[in-house]
Parts: C-alpha cells; structure tokens; sequence
C-alpha cells in the first residue's frame, strides 16, 4: 500500500476501497495486498519486494506442512463454527491460507473464548505450518525496517547528511553507533521505512503513517504499532507485539495527505512515480567515520615569488643584482596552516540514548532508568558484569550468534531475534547444568508460566 500511494495509486476499485482505512480489519490488509500486487501486475510494473507475487500464489501441494495445517484447520472451523466445509484439498496457495487464517481468527474472536485443550491443539496445527510458511518467506529479510532517528548536515566540505538510524529488524531494537553518510538528506526523521533488497541502509518504502515506532504507555517500552482506527479527529494504532493500543493525534493529518493523494492520483511522500522508488534516495551510502583534519596535499599551494610567476614576467624590468636561491623545504616538513584560521566543526558520530530510559546489555529493550531487572529477558541492568558469561551451546542445541538464545538444533531462524541459524549447531565440550528457572515468561503477552506448561496459559503462544 505504501508503494501505491507514493505513485498515485491508478486503480479506481483499490482507491475506492481504501476508505476503510477509517476503520480497517485484518481483512481490509490481506485484501489490499491482494489487490494490489494483482494490480502491478497487469500493469507490468515493478514491486520493490518484488518475490510478494510470487510468494502468494505459490501452490503447497501434498506432503507440506501448509497443506496439512489448511486442511485440519478446515476440519476446526467446520466442526467448531459451523462454517464452510470438511472437504479437503489437494493444493493450497498462501492466499488461501491467510483467508481461512482470517476466518477463523474472526470466528474466535466474536464468538466463545477457546478452552486451553483448543488452544493447544490450533497451535499443534498451525505451528508447522507457519514455520514452512516462515521458510518460504525467508526473502523478508533482505528488506530491513528502519527508525530514521535524525538527519543532520555532516561536517567537511562535501555535502553530505548523517543518518542515525535504529535497525527494528528482528523481535528488539538494535540502535546503529554510527551514521550513514548519504549524499541527501530526502528521509524524513521520527518515521518506518523499508529497505531496499539486500542494502544495510537504503530507504525504499516509507510506511508513515499506517506504521510507527512509538513508545508504549502502558508497558514503557518502544513498540512498532499498526493503524487500527482513523477519522478527521483521532487515530488508533496497535502493537501486535504487546497487545496494546494508544490514539494520538500528532498523526491526523498525515493519514489525511495520504489519503487525498491517493484520491486524486498524484505521488505522495518522497518518491516521484516516473523513476522507481528503490533508486530515488540511495545516492551514496558508506559509513561515518571518525573525521581527522585534512592532509598537506589537500590544502591550498602557497603563493610563488612573482620572479618564478612564468614568462609573463620577461616585459618588466628585472633587477641586475642575483636574487637569492630558492628556499627548498626538507622532505619531511609539511604545511602547517596559520593557527588562527577557523577549524571545521564536524559532527558527532554517536548520539547517546534519552536519559529517561535504558537499554538492556542483553537483548537491547529499552527500560526506564528506574529498573534494576530488564522487564522482557530478567537481565541486570545495574552491573552487567555480573551476568555469568553464556556457556557454549550443549548438545543438539545452537546459540544464535546474534543474540546468544539457544535454539534447537534444527531450526533455521532464531526464535528471539529472527537470525539465520542453519549449520551452526555445536556439540557440547562437556555437561552443562541446565539453569534453575522458577517461571517461564510468554514472548508474546509477557504472563508467567509454569516451567511444565508448553503454551501460555494467557494467550497460548508456544513457550519452547
């Protein structure tokens, strides 16, 4: 959607459906999704994730775990809801699955709640599948999402900007030390953005205002919020990663640029729609470094004698005394500049964290300064030198290089962090004695569990 808009959308059905951004429903997404990648291509015209095509419409045929799952879910929403059929099917596209995902997420979600023995057995049968689903869908990740923090004009001569940038990709927040030194300053601070494919820094997609990066109220802690409600005075933003919701008003505005853009068919945003938007803002991008005065070559040559100026001299007329050799400097002298010359100023590579928050050394969460425990992972967020330092991975498990959680050996993508783990399983050196866990926290909702319990007790998210 953010492409469409920032090009001027050009469908009249798609733009007239976009009203419901005013109150829009998982079904309102997958269904603008579906129409607008069938939209691009008819027209023949580039998406900058470009595998979305491709990836819907594939077909998972007998012997995948997507097959499976889409069938026995079938069987669920029949015998539980009454709706649809029990016949099975042969093949399956993602399409698919996502429609009947929505059904029964509908279904749940306006009618009884489910007992723990359902819950536990949809998990059973949709896990599998949504970690095929996952594989499939490992494109993702070449397509970072970013929080702009500030641009700012960077000191030198060259015009260049510094990016500070946070990287949201993966379950925390990951603030990059030092900025991108790009030839514009065309991204806009305090918004998402979506890199271009395989770029470490290459703004192609700004997703403001239907996604944002805010600080939640409730649980003090940055979150990435979606658009739930919108009308001429409020909007309403969820975050599907603490279940909350929060209706600021600094965002009305944006969602109504966006929303006449696209109503009367011209580009919004950045991007001008004749030149492909992955190839408007990375102009140049390489890594700030820390900046030392410039070199003797670099400076200004000093002014000639006017005897050695050339042969424009040979008309005046020439004292008759010799004039004194030339003063040859010795080889390792260099030019210094007058010591009363302006300096350069240049900016800062780092800029610290806000003091009313803290991050954790472990897995980065921000915390309030008042915190001696990290609130997502228990860490010690006073003397993080007294952490016993992570033991090598035992036997048929692997640590994440990224963020060191242990995973099980066969898994591809960590589970905390959404790192690629495949071939870096490590057999144990020797025994490792297991940690002495009272309680498990639910990734998901944050509840308490028993060390027994394989979902969460709360919202039945798988605990391991």
């Amino acid at each position: 959607m953010s492409q469409y808009a920032s090009e001027g959308g050009g469908d009249h059905t798609i733009t007239e459906s976009l009203q419901a951004l005013e109150r829009p429903s998982l079904g309102n997404w997958v269904g603008w999704m579906r129409d607008i990648i069938n939209f691009y291509g008819k027209q023949r015209k580039q998406l900058v994730i470009s595998e979305l095509s491709t990836c819907l419409n594939e077909k998972y045929r007998d012997g995948t775990a997507v097959l499976k799952g889409y069938n026995e879910l079938k069987k669920m929403v029949f015998s539980q809801m009454n709706r649809g059929d029990d016949k099975q099917v042969q093949t399956v596209t993602l399409r698919d699955f996502l429609e009947l995902l929505l059904q029964y997420r509908n279904g749940t979600a306006h009618g009884a709640k489910l007992s723990a023995y359902d819950r536990e057995k949809v998990v059973n049968v949709l896990s599998p599948a949504m970690e095929e689903l996952l594989d499939h869908m490992a494109f993702l990740t070449r397509y970072r999402l970013v929080w702009v923090n500030s641009v700012q004009r960077a000191g030198g001569r060259t015009r260049q900007y510094e990016h500070f940038v946070t990287d949201l990709t993966g379950n925390y927040p990951s603030s990059v030390r030092d900025p991108y030194l790009m030839a514009n300053d065309e991204a806009i601070p305090e918004q998402l953005y979506i890199n271009a494919a395989d770029q470490e820094y290459s703004p192609a997609l700004n997703l403001h205002p239907l996604l944002i990066y805010y600080n939640c109220p409730k649980c003090n802690a940055d979150q990435t919020f979606i658009l739930n409600e919108g009308n001429e005075s409020k909007l309403s933003y969820l975050s599907y990663q603490c279940g909350h919701q929060f209706s600021p008003t600094a965002y009305v505005d944006d969602l109504k640029a966006l929303r006449d853009s696209i109503n009367l068919g011209v580009a919004s945003g950045l991007p001008h729609p004749s030149i492909p938007i992955h190839e408007q803002l990375p102009v140049q991008v390489q890594r700030s470094t820390t900046v030392t005065p410039e070199q003797p070559s670099q400076m200004p040559a000093q002014e000639q004698p006017a005897a050695s100026a050339g042969p424009a001299q040979s008309d005046l007329p020439q004292p008759t005394a010799p004039s004194p050799p030339a003063f040859t400097p010795p080889p390792t002298q260099q030019f210094n500049p007058p010591q009363n010359n302006p300096q350069p100023t240049y900016m800062p590579t780092y800029q610290p964290p806000a003091p009313s928050q803290i991050a954790c050394w472990r897995c980065h969460m921000l915390n309030g300064v008042d915190r001696e425990l990290c609130f997502n992972c228990g860490a010690n967020l006073r003397n993080p030198l007294s952490q016993t330092p992570p033991a090598q991975a035992p036997f048929g498990q692997q640590a994440c290089p990224r963020c060191g959680t242990l995973n099980r050996a066969d898994r591809k993508f960590c589970t905390n962090c959404g790192n690629r783990l495949a071939g870096l399983a490590q057999p144990a050196v020797g025994p490792v004695q297991p940690p002495i866990v009272a309680q498990v926290r639910c990734p998901r909702c944050g509840t308490m569990n028993a060390p027994n319990k394989r979902f969460c007790t709360n919202c039945g998210n798988r605990l391991a």
